[in-house]
């Protein structure tokens, strides 16, 4: 082990000295989701990632059906339905749509549900992997999904933008879309990455997007499970409210082809790197709750005068992968 943290300490220091000193504190532009700046290593390099390898409240999951507890006090989630412009931007770690924040008067607002707060959305992240049977960083009963969009909102009742909410106590809730394969049917979050992928291909390429609803990317329930959580990428920050919906929305095959031809990489790199399966692993659940807003039918049981009041079954669509 400390064999492999001296190579990793001769690495960085490596890009110190090729890059200097300014660059190489642009930790953004250095981690990954593979090899040696890959999950393992990001809480080693920068002190404010620490969480990536000693927090106690990480994310994603693997969502276990005997895990989840019926909360009766779980409203639904309220998301504006007007619409707004953005733009989508190959970041080099994902394909990111940034809602434009010039016009307060038209903010997407989430509200109720687990939240306490009044959220404002601020981006949607995609991640996708190589194949049909990879690339969503939540798991449902140890099955991964194709993709997973995740709709990132910050606290706008107590933190002026995201950049602070996302270090701070309730700064954030996501809204975590599980997305699967379908041959012929394709929902709007399918559409909206689709369309745009040939023109983000490459990192830091962007392009403006038309008038979208964000309300129109969920799909038709009100059904989620939700926990306290924190961000999928470094610095790892303890800081999120995650709501997994549960019904998967759906891309074509055609879709994720356009999708897995974007890299990580920049147009005049050498060598191109394929920006597919950008998940991070999931994570211990350490005793946290679990909650749905699935209200199934008393399980009754001879055998135990005491009665579990609450029962939960993982929707159909969910369960079964293609």
């Amino acid at each position: 082990m400390v064999c492999g943290l001296s190579f990793l300490v001769a690495f960085w220091l490596h890009i110190a000295l090729c890059y200097g000193e300014t660059e190489f504190q642009r930790w953004d532009r250095w981690w990954s989701y593979e090899g040696l700046t890959g999950p393992p290593a990001w809480g080693n390099f920068n002190q404010k990632w620490k969480l990536c390898t000693h927090g106690g409240r990480q994310s994603p999951i693997d969502i276990l059906p005997t895990d989840l507890l019926y909360d009766s006090n779980l409203k639904h989630i309220f998301l504006s339905k007007h619409k707004v412009a953005g733009v989508i931007r190959n970041t080099g770690h994902d394909l990111t749509i940034y809602l434009n924040s010039s016009d307060s008067t038209h903010d997407v607002k989430l509200t109720d549900g687990p939240l306490s707060y009044q959220y404002k959305v601020a981006k949607i992240v995609i991640h996708f992997g190589s194949t049909d049977k990879q690339g969503s960083e939540h798991r449902i009963n140890g099955k991964s999904f194709s993709a997973e969009a995740q709709i990132v909102a910050f606290n706008s009742q107590l933190y002026n933008n995201i950049s602070i909410a996302e270090e701070s106590n309730y700064g954030l809730a996501v809204i975590s879309l599980l997305v699967s394969v379908n041959g012929s049917v394709s929902s709007p979050i399918g559409q909206l990455f689709s369309a745009s992928a040939s023109h983000v291909q490459y990192r830091g390429q962007e392009k403006a997007l038309a008038k979208f609803s964000v309300h129109d990317l969920l799909p038709l329930t009100q059904n989620y499970i939700t926990y306290e959580g924190s961000l999928t990428k470094p610095g790892c920050y303890e800081t999120v409210s995650w709501i997994i919906m549960n019904k998967p929305v759906y891309m074509t095959p055609e879709q994720f082809g356009l999708l897995r031809q974007t890299v990580s990489t920049d147009e005049t790199a050498p060598v191109k790197t394929a920006l597919e399966n950008n998940y991070r692993p999931v994570q211990n659940l350490n005793r946290r709750a679990l909650r749905t807003n699935i209200n199934f039918p008393e399980q009754k049981s001879a055998a135990c005068d005491i009665k579990r009041e609450k029962a939960y079954t993982v929707n159909q669509y969910l369960s079964k992968l293609k």
